[in-house]
């Protein structure tokens, strides 16, 4: 009975933040949301007080009530937020739920292409983007963005990658977007298992998804050496740790996440959401024993 109360309340507080007020798509019916006049920032602090991990008796019962809801996005987006506010790391949190609430629609689509076509098997990958297919695609519009909002795959690091592992591209098409105007590239790759896996991981991993990872620890970096009393040399210690802590929780949450969905994805788009659950909910659990070592350093 408490997990159901958790899971009802948990929904509520992810919806208000929704900005959109409703999502149209060829495909399916209309889908009501809030109106983006519900955003509003001055509530976030009222959200957080009720979510406080330390006053709320249900926080651990959230925290498993979002690994089982992990293969769903706007879940797996907020994933970490149970420790966020544990931490009473604000600044985090509305981070958080404000990128949850711009790819809502997008995150919406999703699992509707996926209910569709459950168990479609298909062996073509397309480029996955930061902002392509969120309300914040309408305000970056322009060349720059499209030219930064990338994945791995079209970077020289990703280049390089391919070259040294030997991957190569065995057809392309064009496959629809998420919007009638959209249209993007698809990859299908040729050689072993693990080739295939690479290369498709490499189109699952934005950049600037990456970026945005790092600008959430932000909060805690800076955290780490504000609150710790002491010489200059306690401080760099401090901050060195929270240093390790930040990438490991970024880089594990972005490779297990890009990981699960490209080794489930080409065997069906729900298997494909689940592969990306289970992976942030891995990472996500590895980033906590790390956090746990990295404290026992001197």
């Amino acid at each position: 009975m408490g997990s159901m109360h958790a899971g009802s309340n948990l929904a509520l507080r992810v919806a208000e933040f929704n900005p959109i007020n409703t999502i149209q798509d060829s495909k399916y019916n209309a889908v009501p949301v809030n109106n983006a006049n519900n955003f509003i920032f001055n509530k976030l602090k009222e959200d957080i007080d009720r979510l406080d991990c330390k006053t709320n008796p249900h926080s651990h019962t959230d925290q498993a009530l979002l690994y089982a809801l992990s293969p769903l996005p706007p879940a797996r987006r907020i994933g970490s937020l149970p420790d966020t506010l544990e931490e009473k790391n604000y600044l985090r949190a509305g981070l958080l739920l404000s990128m949850a609430a711009a790819n809502f629609p997008g995150d919406l689509r999703e699992i509707g292409i996926a209910i569709k076509n459950p168990f479609q098997k298909n062996s073509f990958q397309h480029e996955l983007s930061l902002f392509r297919g969120t309300f914040l695609k309408r305000f970056l519009d322009n060349p720059f963005i499209e030219k930064i909002d990338k994945t791995l795959f079209s970077t020289k690091f990703g280049e390089k990658i391919m070259d040294t592992v030997k991957i190569e591209i065995d057809d392309l098409k064009s496959i629809k977007g998420p919007t009638p105007k959209t249209v993007l590239k698809a990859f299908k790759f040729s050689g072993n298992g693990v080739q295939k896996l690479i290369g498709n991981s490499l189109l699952r991993i934005p950049i600037l998804g990456v970026a945005f990872g790092g600008l959430l620890e932000l909060p805690a970096i800076i955290k780490s050496v504000t609150d710790t009393k002491g010489s200059a040399l306690e401080k760099g210690k401090s901050l060195s740790k929270q240093l390790i802590k930040s990438a490991g929780y970024v880089g594990l949450s972005t490779l297990a996440i890009g990981i699960g969905g490209a080794l489930l994805f080409p065997h069906g788009a729900i298997l494909g959401l689940i592969g990306m659950g289970v992976g942030s909910s891995i990472a996500l659990v590895a980033s906590k024993a790390l956090n746990k070592q990295v404290d026992k350093l001197a």
